[in-house]
């Protein structure tokens, strides 16, 4: 027994070396995988920012494109109501301004919120002036067949402007006063008084809309067109 005890101490010996060995090389094997395991984590966190990134980017490429985009239709749109609007200006009839004489008796009116201004004939008053817009009545006791309003002038709004009656051939009038187009026409209603309605427009944009009832209104006995010709518009 004795004589095998140096065999065995060696045996024990070798054993217990290969076992730190493969302790250390498991260790290392650990150590590896862990590292390795982070550099994945750490590779897959900067795919992801790069797709991220990419997608920002194409997307703002896509919304700077769409946003040129409208602003090359907007232009294009823009010159297509200008190039109307030329047109419109050929076949217009130019109203001149009225003589001091013509406009004897009548009042200057001022709306600094429409930025416009206008003269009414004897016996019509201004029943409002505000940033809403300008109404004229009758006075003196004086009352159209529509009621006391006879003129009204308001900012352009396409709601308001849906509600004047469509134009037709025989209807319609086109003028140009102080630069501005008035675009519309005159109707007779149902109650057999006359209504004029136009839209205001210079350098293809829409500023006013106008409504006149009953147009032989007092004191303007060459119609409504010298009335028309005292319109005058701000910048």
């Amino acid at each position: 027994m004795k004589r095998h005890a140096p065999l065995f101490g060696a045996v024990l010996l070798g054993a217990v070396a290969t076992a730190i060995g493969m302790g250390i090389f498991l260790q290392l094997a650990n150590n590896d995988r862990s590292r390795l395991s982070r550099e994945i984590n750490h590779a897959r966190e900067a795919a992801a920012q790069a797709l991220a990134e990419k997608e920002r980017i194409a997307s703002e490429a896509n919304d700077k494109v769409e946003a040129a985009n409208a602003e090359v239709e907007k232009a294009q749109r823009v010159l297509e109501l200008l190039e109307e609007e030329q047109q419109l200006l050929t076949h217009a009839t130019r109203l001149p301004k009225p003589t001091a004489r013509e406009l004897r008796g009548w009042t200057p009116v001022v709306s600094l919120p429409l930025a416009a201004s206008l003269m009414i004939p004897p016996n019509t008053a201004i029943a409002v002036n505000d940033a809403f817009g300008l109404r004229a009545v009758t006075a003196n006791g004086h009352r159209s067949a529509s009621g006391t309003t006879w003129l009204s002038l308001t900012p352009y709004s396409p709601e308001q402007e849906s509600s004047f009656p469509s134009q037709t051939e025989e209807t319609s009038r086109l003028y140009v006063v102080d630069d501005h187009l008035l675009i519309g026409g005159i109707h007779t209603m149902i109650d057999g008084s006359t209504r004029a309605f136009f839209r205001i427009q210079q350098s293809a944009s829409s500023t006013h809309l106008l409504e006149l009832r009953d147009i032989g209104i007092p004191g303007n006995a060459d119609g409504f067109e010298r009335m028309l010709g005292t319109l005058e518009f701000g910048s």
